[in-house]
């Protein structure tokens, strides 16, 4: 029995080694993959590098700052630093102009074009290494073999810009999965959390993690597709940790592997020379575009003798400034289902209007929804004012007003009582609110006979039925009376309406027989 159970736990401990030394292997694995592409990211965010003068034994006077080969037009135009990509993050693959990395066996391709010259290559005839080497560590002269021995083989790099500058906006590293067994093809999501573990000690968060595929009869690097699911443009790309939710979605005769993307920041990377002694950078236009740094769209310093409050112009970086408008675009996510605020010229004046518009299922656009508070400005008058907010309301009333009557709005019988409403920020001082204000009208009134001294057979309240009153005789209305009254946060609304049968003239207070409508805005005026 004891020897049993000595078996049992022994067999359990060993599952558990087991477990504990798979999980120890795959973040080492991660950790070898992660610090190669964070050494690469790290080179391609220098826009200028130092290195050593003299190839020899380097001294600290011998260090000089030069263009990075990878954005130097006259460096090796005959090597891939040049090469890009055009395609937006959510586009299909491109299938021409990467950086091939490493293949399945380990052997480098444009991976040697990036290291030192202090790296010595056997088995080449051509000396594709930088001409220089480097005072700061980017990649190393091999791989390491922990990457050469593991499942994942990192083919190829993607440098997504602009090939007549050399700008770079974002950087792809494509990762292929390659299980030990041909049944486990999704594998590597074993690896997710120790890939987020590593990037997390980096400092390094990538923009997507892609799931790609190709047949599994094929090793070429321009196969690769991305993972979809759904139709046309708002087909969804499935990434790192989602493939649970999708599993039937995945086939066995293709080969799976994760795209990892990094955007860049073009404009910072080139200002890294144009810091200030204060830390800020010289004012100049910051411009957009994945595919084209002359298109914009841009902001820049509005530069104007007028402008004294820091404004920041946007400006449209189309060639043909009438065909698009700039604007500015929110979204939840990088879908292309997104609001946006543009300018469009009016036809008939000199005028420009803002445009708010949104993006429909079936990419259509449509007039968008704007919710906020909005404060208006009467330049002639000097008065800030809201929207107005208009309301259908009926009095209660059924009684002739009685002797002693001493006009007590704020508990008489049949009035009408409103929350005041909130009000935004004063733009005048920036401290207290606008003004709380109400007007009331009348919209309907009915005469009738005093037979029972009673407001009777008449019902005002709805809007749609205010003619389905019961019969009643027509009287001689004298007078309508509303009156307006703040206290305590209400308003309160009142009225008195004076009724002749020919014989004797009564006065209600609040009757029913009268329907108002109340405007309630808020102004930089008082009520």
């Amino acid at each position: 029995m004891v020897i049993a159970i000595i078996g049992i736990m022994a067999a359990t401990l060993a599952r558990y080694l087991t477990k504990v030394a798979d999980e120890n292997y795959r973040k080492m694995v991660t950790d070898a993959v992660v610090t190669e592409v964070s050494n690469f990211y790290r080179l391609i965010n220098n826009y200028n590098i130092y290195v050593y003068q003299n190839n020899s034994e380097p001294e600290k006077d011998d260090i000089i700052l030069q263009r990075n080969p990878v954005y130097d037009l006259k460096y090796e135009p005959t090597l891939t630093y040049g090469q890009r990509v055009t395609n937006y993050i959510d586009d299909d693959i491109s299938e021409s102009n990467y950086q091939t990395w490493t293949d399945d066996k380990g052997n480098y391709t444009d991976r040697s074009i990036y290291t030192n010259k202090i790296c010595n290559f056997k088995n080449t005839s051509v000396d594709n290494r930088f001409a220089f080497n480097t005072v700061d560590d980017f990649l190393s002269c091999n791989i390491s073999p922990i990457i050469k021995n593991s499942e994942f083989t990192l083919e190829r790099i993607d440098l997504q810009g602009n090939q007549e500058n050399r700008d770079i906006y974002r950087v792809d590293f494509f990762l292929a999965y390659h299980p030990e067994s041909s049944d486990n093809k999704l594998g590597f999501e074993a690896y997710t959390k120790h890939f987020i573990e590593s990037f997390n000690q980096k400092g390094l968060i990538y923009d997507s993690a892609s799931i790609i595929y190709r047949p599994a009869n094929t090793t070429a690097i321009n196969k690769w597709q991305l993972m979809r699911v759904g139709d046309n443009r708002g087909a969804k790309i499935i990434e790192l940790g989602d493939t649970i939710s999708y599993i039937t979605k995945f086939e066995k005769n293709k080969n799976y592997g994760i795209r990892f993307s990094f955007y860049t920041d073009m404009k910072k990377i080139k200002d890294n020379e144009l810091l200030k002694a204060d830390g800020s950078v010289f004012a100049e236009k910051l411009c957009w575009s994945e595919k084209d740094q002359d298109i914009g769209p841009c902001i820049s310093p509005y530069n104007n003798k007028l402008d004294e409050n820091n404004k920041l112009l946007i400006t449209s970086g189309n060639k043909n400034k009438s065909d698009q408008a700039p604007g500015l675009c929110w979204s939840k996510d990088k879908s292309h289902l997104v609001n946006c605020l543009g300018m469009k010229k009016d036809e008939k004046g000199d005028d420009s209007l803002l445009y708010l518009t949104s993006v429909t299922d079936n990419n259509q656009e449509k007039t968008g929804t704007l919710v906020s508070n909005i404060i208006m400005h009467d330049e002639e008058n000097k008065e800030y004012y809201t929207p107005v907010r208009a309301m259908y309301l009926n009095f209660k009333g059924v009684s002739i007003r009685q002797a002693g009557y001493n006009g007590d709005y704020a508990n008489e019988n049949g009035n009408i009582i409103l929350k005041q409403q909130e009000c935004p920020i004063n733009p005048i001082d920036g401290k207290s609110k606008l003004y709380p204000r109400l007007s009331a009208s009348i919209s309907s009134f009915v005469g009738f006979k005093n037979k029972s001294d009673k407001v009777e057979g008449m019902n005002l309240s709805s809007q749609s039925q205010t003619r389905e009153t019961e019969n009643y005789d027509n009287a001689l209305t004298g007078s309508v009376i509303l009156q307006i009254n703040q206290k305590n946060d209400n308003w309160y609304i009142t009225s008195t309406v004076s009724e002749s049968d020919t014989n004797k003239f009564d006065v209600y207070a609040n009757p029913k027989s009268v329907s108002i409508i109340a405007l309630t805005w808020c102004s930089s005026e008082p009520q």
